[in-house]
């Protein structure tokens, strides 16, 4: 992201990434149970996973006007862990 913002921002292109946690999708659905989604859980302070529309919200904020000097970053939408599993 650095790299792509130093090459781009003469040019007024600003460049950030979103990198989601664990995100309530049909891909997830497939192979989350109780058991693994509790585990998870466990790693995630607000502790719930996340929704499409909170990578939405992410992406809405890095587009707009708020966010106009932001630029070469990674924003992590996790709700504050990491997901692993043991």
């Amino acid at each position: 992201m650095r790299n792509l913002a130093f090459d781009l921002g003469p040019l007024g292109v600003r460049i950030n990434g979103i990198a989601p946690g664990a995100t309530r999708t049909a891909a997830l659905a497939s192979v989350l149970n109780h058991d693994i989604e509790q585990r998870m859980l466990a790693h995630t302070p607000i502790h719930r996973l996340g929704e499409p529309q909170d990578m939405a919200n992410a992406a809405l904020y890095l587009c707009s006007p708020a966010a106009a000097w932001v630029s070469g970053q990674i924003l992590t939408v996790s709700g504050g862990g990491v997901q692993e599993l043991d």
